[in-house]
């Protein structure tokens, strides 16, 4: 498995094989009160109260965005517990009016399923990750979320909310924001200029600019940190969300472990638009998958981070695999970067 990538068959006429591909093996229907006492149960089992719920975009299956899910928990080590909150998409690149209906519509339930993550799952430290439409219904669930169940709770509900090309005309998702900005500790827009989803959608709606656009007319508000991440793209993160990819992932594991405000993160450059301030993510400034792997490192074996490093260099330059020796060295120069930061 490479970070970033959710490996499949090389067509559909090619069988999955558990080997080589992520697959979704088994699917289990449960009545709500067996699905959070199974959350509870994971939570309690990890010991960590942390959570975080993906909602997929267009043009996407419940296998693909479980696989998804999955691939975002793994590269992350995540300990805690990850959710998919799953609108029925069409799955079809022709079905493009009716996901738009669909996903708005799902607003109401996902702030449901939303206020039942927070009282039932156990978990105390929640976070939100959409990808392109899927933040329609995002946006709706937290515009309902904010009238029906936090009018009177001064303290946010949510921790990190990652908006990542979301499909909205940019002058809606701009106000939803900023009437919603207090559920969360902090809000972060990954924008793109060579999303083929967001052109079309701009082309559909007559030239309004999407919110996940990013170029001349980039959205830059006070209430949310805008990335630009444009060099990130290509044709599979379009499809299934350049927050997945590995150096996105990165920063998303910055946000997620130390909230760390964008001028502390690596690979951003500070930019100027009309509107304001946003920032530049470059990955090549940090070392992709090598750089994720090192955060994660980092996370999971603390001051122990540097010699494990050094144990696994050790054991492949005893085996004499020059591919993980040259992986593993530049894993360690980064963790020991990090530890020196």
């Amino acid at each position: 498995h490479k970070p970033g990538q959710v490996e499949e068959p090389f067509s559909r006429w090619n069988r999955e094989n558990p080997e080589r591909h992520i697959v979704l093996l088994t699917l289990t229907a449960m009545n709500s009160d067996e699905v959070f006492g199974e959350m509870q149960g994971s939570v309690a089992e990890s010991g960590n109260n942390e959570a975080f719920v993906y909602v997929h975009g267009f043009n996407l299956s419940f296998a693909e965005a479980a696989r998804r899910t999955a691939q975002i928990a793994y590269d992350l080590n995540f300990d805690g517990l990850p959710i998919m909150y799953s609108w029925p998409s069409q799955d079809s690149p022709y079905e493009y009016i009716a996901d738009s209906e669909t996903a708005r519509h799902s607003g109401r339930e996902l702030a449901q399923f939303l206020d039942d993550v927070v009282q039932r799952s156990g978990a105390e430290r929640i976070h939100l990750v959409a990808h392109g439409m899927g933040n329609t219904a995002l946006a709706e669930a937290l515009e309902a979320y904010a009238l029906q169940f936090a009018a009177d709770d001064p303290e946010p509900a949510f921790e990190q909310v990652i908006f990542a090309a979301p499909d909205m005309e940019a002058n809606i998702f701009a106000d939803t924001v900023a009437e919603t900005r207090f559920l969360a500790d902090r809000m972060t827009l990954y924008a793109s200029d060579n999303d083929p989803a967001l052109l079309f959608a701009r082309d559909l709606f007559g030239g309004l600019p999407r919110a996940g656009e990013a170029g001349f007319g980039i959205l830059v508000t006070p209430d949310i940190d805008t990335i630009d991440v444009t060099l990130l793209d290509d044709e599979e993160n379009a499809r299934s969300g350049n927050v997945a990819y590995a150096s996105a992932l990165a920063d998303m594991l910055a946000l997620f472990w130390r909230d760390t405000d964008p001028s502390e993160r690596c690979g951003m450059t500070q930019e100027v638009s009309m509107d304001g301030e946003y920032w530049s993510y470059d990955e090549s400034l940090c070392g992709g998958s090598a750089y994720l792997s090192a955060m994660v490192l980092l996370r999971t074996q603390g001051d122990d981070a540097l010699a494990f490093a050094d144990s696994r260099l050790a054991e492949w330059k005893d085996a004499g695999d020059t591919v993980a020796i040259a992986d593993w060295e530049t894993i360690r120069s980064h963790v020991s970067d990090l530890t020196a930061q």
